[in-house]
Formats: structure tokens, C-alpha cells, sequence
């Protein structure tokens, strides 16, 4: 233990050191669905970089992907979902000497969104996508080292047949027009 911890500490100074302007950042987060969505959050990945500066803002693009659960009962019928987004983005995060550990960033990007469902009689899949809005920031705990929060939200039209019948003899159908609203707590590097 002694060691990973004494292994992990010379890997962040290494990253510190050999970093230049910071211009990379990853991180991991708990997402959580809200809104007509209620999805359980599994895990969400994201790396970014800044690739310019126009005075106080740092253009930068993103590129997010989570994964999100979900297990409901229809009638006798146990469905289970699971849920792929990835999303990349342009954004812009404010860097202001006032704010100095505090760096509120807004993005605007494209989702595509991989529903996978599992039920009691078979299985079925489908791709959505849409514009996506991302508005958040993050707080430095270290030079290197951030927490974030983020709030993503994604106009989708989702329409979908299930091949299972419903307690009724129909074919499930499933369609909704509305917004995928994501929270992500996570933790991140720049680098």
C-alpha cells in the first residue's frame, strides 16, 4: 500500500511537471439521469483539451461517454435497459485571476445515445441521437487535481418497437419526444 501510494504520488508530480499549460483533463463521474429519465448512473468518462484562448474563455473540445442503468416491471414483463451515450462537444471554460480555483465552462455538441433492452420474451436495441447543452464547472483541489459538476441536457426523439406483445396481444411500442437531462459528480486530472 505503502508503495502504490508513494507510485501514485511521483506519477501526479510527473504529470505537474512535464505539463505546460494543463491544455488535457480527464475525468470520472457519477451521472445521474433526471427528469423523464430516471436511469440509475453507472459510470462517465471525459477527457478534454484546450486548444486556444480568446482573452479570459479557453476553447476547448470534449468528448464524454456514459453508461446508465435501468430495470422496470410492465405487467408481468421485467425489463432491463441499458444505456450508451457519447457525446462530443465545443466549449468554452472561463478562467478569471478573481475565480481562480473555480472555472465555469458552457459547451454545445451532439449526443448519440445506444438503448439496449432486455426483457422476459427477447431483446432489442436502437440509436437515437440529438444537440446537447452542457453547463458546469469545476473546482481546483490541487494544481493538477479538480472536482466537477456538470449538467448535460439532450433533445431527443426516441421511437422504438419492442418485439414483445403487451398483456393485451399488441406489439410494445415505445416513443417519446423529450429531453435527456444528465447530472455528472465526478473527479478529474489535468495534465
Amino acid at each position: 500500500m505503502k508503495k502504490a501510494l508513494i507510485l501514485l504520488s511521483l506519477v501526479l508530480l510527473t504529470l505537474n511537471v512535464f505539463a505546460q499549460d494543463q491544455q488535457w483533463s480527464a475525468t470520472v463521474a457519477f451521472p445521474l439521469a433526471v427528469g423523464d429519465y430516471e436511469y440509475t448512473g453507472a459510470v462517465a468518462f471525459a477527457a478534454q483539451y484546450r486548444f486556444t484562448t480568446l482573452g479570459p474563455v479557453k476553447i476547448g473540445a470534449s468528448a464524454d461517454i456514459d453508461y446508465l442503468t435501468d430495470t422496470n416491471t410492465l405487467a408481468s414483463t421485467t425489463i432491463k435497459e441499458r444505456t450508451t451515450l457519447i457525446q462530443p462537444r465545443i466549449f468554452g471554460e472561463l478562467n478569471l485571476p478573481v475565480l481562480s480555483k473555480f472555472k465555469p465552462f458552457l459547451g454545445v455538441g451532439y449526443t448519440f445515445v445506444n438503448f439496449k433492452t432486455k426483457f422476459d420474451s427477447g431483446q432489442t436495441s436502437d440509436n437515437e441521437n440529438g444537440l446537447n447543452v452542457a453547463i458546469g464547472g469545476t473546482y481546483d483541489i490541487t494544481d493538477i487535481l479538480f472536482v466537477q459538476l456538470q449538467f448535460d441536457i439532450t433533445r431527443v426523439v426516441i421511437e422504438r418497437t419492442i418485439n414483445s406483445v403487451t398483456p393485451f396481444g399488441e406489439p410494445l411500442r415505445l416513443e417519446d419526444k423529450t429531453n435527456f437531462s444528465i447530472f455528472k459528480l465526478g473527479i478529474g486530472l489535468r495534465f
